[in-house]
């Protein structure tokens, strides 16, 4: 606790006396907390934690630069978090960022980065699941320089990293190398559609290669549809067997205080993987959740991989959430909604569900 105190106290220090330093309007702080917990009434198979956990700063100097840094908090919250393993602050990102086409005076937007930094694709979800995107979805984490053009009806960013050896990786030449393009055309009609190739600790240079496309907000609002494709080079890319590839497709609905959403997902060893079916509804500042799970891959025990009822709270940009999660007995399938849910490896914390208790704020 004492580590984690003087911590904080030094954080406050940097942060004061880098006050009078800038004006007030060329800082700015933002960030995301998401704490939740699980009990199955059973002191071994409960679970909590954080799912986001982070402050943003951005300081800016001058007209041109801006200085990024992002403090996190570990995810987890377990007998180790309570031994002290845990309590640490750690300094996510640390990054300069630099508007090179403002001070040259170029007919197109350059802002280049340096430091500890990241290239993420979008989340272009529609669903609450989100089911559409999590095969998909790619980055390159960290990058230590980044270059983003601004074309006005395009964006372009272009990574570039090496010498980021570590000594387990010493005796492998260039392990460490990162290359990535990544192309985003916010209108296409209704839709936006992006494209990248993203390639992360890589002596070859490969990675994954993937589109995708949204449009919302069609028909007045009533529903907006997703959906991306992915392709890895890597002979060995982590996902199921080599050379993996994913889809994902979702739909959503929107009608008065109700928002439906159906999402669905596939890859190279299951074409149907996932189904996700998720419905929230609001009346005024509380709301009712539900939302099920399907699993059809060939090594599902049992299709139906679990349901997540709750209700909810917002006051102000606040969100307070109890509920109960079920998840069908040995089915090995974390599944979960909420971020409440679970933590750490699937599906260590409360395996078979249990009540929930969540509470998040994006500010």
């Amino acid at each position: 606790m004492k580590k984690l105190v003087l911590i904080l106290a030094a954080l406050v220090a940097v942060v004061a006396f880098a006050m009078p330093l800038f004006a007030t309007e060329n800082i700015e702080i933002s960030g995301e907390l998401t704490f939740g917990m699980i009990t199955a009434f059973d002191s071994e198979k409960d679970g909590g934690g954080f799912d986001n956990a982070y402050i943003d700063i951005f300081l800016r100097p001058d007209e041109y630069n801006e200085v990024f840094l992002e403090f996190g908090w570990a995810k987890a919250w377990d007998y180790s978090y309570l031994a002290g393993a845990e309590k640490a602050v750690n300094v996510n990102y640390f990054s300069l960022r630099t508007d090179m086409g403002a001070f040259f005076g170029l007919p197109v937007g350059l802002v280049t980065t340096a430091g500890v930094d990241s290239l993420y694709t979008n989340k272009y979800e529609v669903s609450g699941h989100a089911y559409e995107r999590t095969l998909i979805r790619s980055d390159i984490d960290p990058v230590p320089w980044k270059a983003a053009i601004d074309g006005g009806s395009w964006q372009l960013t272009a990574a570039l990293g090496w010498g980021q050896t570590d000594a387990a990786a010493a005796e492998e030449k260039g392990s460490k190398n990162d290359l990535g393009l990544y192309l985003f055309i916010p209108a296409v009609g209704p839709a936006e559609i992006e494209a990248w190739y993203l390639a992360e600790n890589d002596p070859n240079w490969k990675g994954r290669l993937g589109v995708s496309a949204k449009a919302d907000g069609l028909m007045g609002g009533l529903f907006g549809v997703a959906g991306g494709f992915v392709y890895s080079l890597v002979d060995d890319s982590g996902g199921p067997g080599d050379n993996f590839w994913g889809w994902g497709a979702g739909v959503g609905f929107d009608y008065m205080s109700g928002a439906l959403g159906v999402s669905v997902n596939g890859n190279n060893t299951d074409t149907l993987y996932q189904l996700g079916v998720d419905l929230d509804y609001a009346y005024g500042d509380f709301g009712v959740i539900a939302a099920a799970g399907f699993d059809f891959s060939d090594a599902a025990a049992d299709t139906f991989a679990g349901l997540d009822v709750g209700v909810y709270t917002k006051p102000g940009v606040g969100k307070w959430q109890v509920g109960y999660l079920y998840r069908p007995e040995g089915s090995g399938y974390a599944y979960s909604w909420t971020p409440a849910g679970f933590y750490g490896a699937a599906p260590a914390a409360a395996p078979d569900g249990g009540l929930y208790f969540m509470v998040d704020i994006d500010f």
